[in-house]
């Protein structure tokens, strides 16, 4: 049983309240704001040894397990990409030791890895189209992750590996396609590089795609605070950046040289709207709530 004697910052714990007060403001499509709530609880429970909210969200993910996969049937085995997407935050829960797999688990995995071989197999079969980039950069996340469950199954894991190298091929074969103008997903292939950077077999894709990235600034958080845009990139909906702000290993470093007072009164002045009936985006504000106790989350880890 964990035990709450640390004792937690009254900003974040502010954050944590209203989030669990406030979490079913987000729309029911939109798994990717819930799966990083789910994330922030986690890792808040972890930091200060508090079971109530490791409980609060262990129900939350499965509640979304229970509501998403209870029909697997239908789609035989051709499951949809939204469901790699969850089962990729299900494999950094077990990374970071969060909770063990159960048999349930383990067949959902085997289902999803069946949906990526089909998917890949398509992608480098058909004619290549811009938009396959973005699927192949997907892929790419869950399949780096996935790896490090399998290695005990020596056939299993060279199956995946092959996989891998293929997805990798893909993306560098078409690199030059994307647009410099697309900052989200140069953003997202450049973290998916990272990541690989210290996988052998890896390494020398991640040295060519570089190659052909032009360095784009990835945070200007002071800049997005003044002009109270989002808190990530320029013109980014929190929709579409919560999986690349988690990505990344130290989040806090943006917060060097940053006014932490501005973030609390954010904090308060999104507490206060959210209490407002006639508030209008109010999903927006969840998520910007999420990013800022992410902020202060990791600011408090690396004191």
């Amino acid at each position: 049983m964990m035990q709450s004697n640390i004792t937690i910052s009254k900003d974040l714990d502010a954050v944590a309240k209203s989030l669990l007060v406030n979490y079913k403001l987000l729309s029911s499509t939109n798994l990717n704001g819930k799966m990083s709530l789910i994330c922030f609880l986690f890792k808040f429970s972890k930091q200060f040894q508090n079971e109530d909210y490791y409980l609060s969200a262990f129900n939350l993910l499965e509640e979304i397990l229970t509501e998403e996969f209870s029909d697997l049937k239908k789609y035989e085995k051709n499951l949809p990409l939204k469901f790699v997407d969850i089962v990729w935050w299900l494999l950094k829960f077990k990374k970071e030791e969060i909770f063990e797999f159960d048999e349930d688990i383990d067949n959902l995995l085997e289902a999803i890895d069946s949906t990526v071989i089909i998917e890949v197999g398509r992608l480098s079969r058909t004619e290549f189209r811009t938009e396959f980039m973005r699927d192949l950069v997907f892929i790419g996340f869950y399949l780096n992750e996935r790896i490090d469950h399998i290695k005990q199954n020596v056939i299993y894991f060279l199956k995946i590996k092959e996989l891998t190298l293929i997805t990798f091929f893909e993306i560098s074969l078409h690199i030059d396609s994307i647009s410099k103008t697309n900052e989200k997903l140069i953003l997202q292939i450049k973290i998916l590089l990272k990541n690989i950077a210290n996988t052998p077999y890896l390494k020398h894709f991640s040295e060519d795609i570089f190659k052909h990235l032009n360095d784009i600034q990835l945070f200007d958080l002071r800049e997005s605070l003044n002009k109270k845009t989002t808190l990530l990139l320029k013109g980014f909906n929190f929709k579409d950046s919560l999986d690349l702000f988690m990505a990344l290993e130290k989040p806090s470093s943006v917060l060097q040289n940053t006014n932490k007072s501005n973030l609390k009164i954010r904090i308060q002045k999104i507490q206060k709207q959210l209490c407002e009936t006639e508030s209008n985006n109010k999903e927006i504000l969840i998520l910007e709530l999420i990013v800022l106790g992410v902020f202060f989350l990791y600011d408090i880890n690396e004191k």
